[in-house]
């Protein structure tokens, strides 16, 4: 069994790395596009259990009474990741489609770019995998393939460090606009 301590910091420095290939400008398009993943989440989540359990029929509830909550983490996870994906693959396939060909293999212009890319890509490794374990979090471990971890493990103990544990409103809106200036100025 693997502790989720340890794939949550595999996770993060595997990001950091992918920022370190990437550049500060491209990981903070991805930043922004993690916390607009998360607030627009945050914001539909309650609407969203209202309809999935009005629509679910009774025989499918006392059939599996953790199904509709599975939906649910499965729904919020996949709205962030599409989120993530389009924020790591947006620009590439918009320079792609209008120059024709990728500059994926242009150098660094300095080391600073590179640093600020690692520092920023480890934020959004945290900000991603944090998010998506606290979705199955607070739906209680639903799937038969992960097991809450014990409460002496390092991975209770993290549990109160993930970024929705904190970023809760009004932080998270007062990220989205701070992140559309930002993304705004990077780009022009």
């Amino acid at each position: 069994m693997i502790e989720l301590a340890a794939f949550f910091w595999f996770m993060v420095g595997l990001f950091g790395v992918i920022g370190l290939m990437r550049g500060w400008v491209r990981e903070v398009q991805v930043t922004a596009g993690v916390v607009l993943g998360m607030f627009i989440v945050e914001k539909i989540s309650p609407w969203v259990w209202t309809v999935l359990v009005e629509r679910t029929p009774a025989d499918a509830l006392a059939a599996d009474p953790l199904g509709t909550l599975r939906r649910l983490v499965m729904l919020k996870c996949a709205i962030l990741l599409i989120l993530v994906f389009f924020g790591y693959q947006g620009p590439t396939v918009i320079q792609f489609a209008t120059s024709g060909g990728s500059q994926a293999g242009r150098p660094r212009e300095t080391i600073q770019e590179g640093i600020l890319g690692l520092l920023i890509g480890l934020v959004n490794g945290y900000l991603i995998v944090g998010a998506l374990w606290w979705y199955v979090h607070l739906a209680q471990y639903p799937f038969d393939w992960l097991t809450a971890p014990l409460a002496d493990s390092a991975s209770a103990s993290l549990i109160s460090a993930l970024p929705l544990r904190w970023l809760a409103s009004p932080w998270l809106e007062i990220l989205v606009v701070v992140f559309f200036l930002i993304v705004i100025v990077a780009v022009i």
